[in-house]
């Protein structure tokens, strides 16, 4: 499976001198996964996601922020019944 979103949750960012600038736009993530059987009832599967959290520009300050995350899960499922 591949998925992507660019509906990221708007973040507000403030400097220790009490600057703030808008939410922040343009984010966006993308990710993709997969599941394969082990045995009988377990399966395993592994997961990835990247997410793009835009730029942040302090001029006033000459600082600039760029958030990202990469994040990688893996899981194992066994079914009872």
């Amino acid at each position: 499976m591949i998925a992507w979103s660019d509906s990221c949750p708007k973040l507000r960012l403030a400097s220790t001198r009490g600057l703030t600038t808008p939410p922040t736009s343009g984010c966006h993530s993308v990710g993709g996964s997969i599941e394969t059987a082990v045995a009988d009832r377990t399966t395993f599967n592994l997961v990835y996601r990247y997410s793009d959290y835009g730029t942040e520009d302090f001029d006033v300050i000459g600082f600039e922020v760029d958030p990202s995350a990469h994040t990688v899960r893996a899981g194992l499922k066994c079914k009872l019944m």
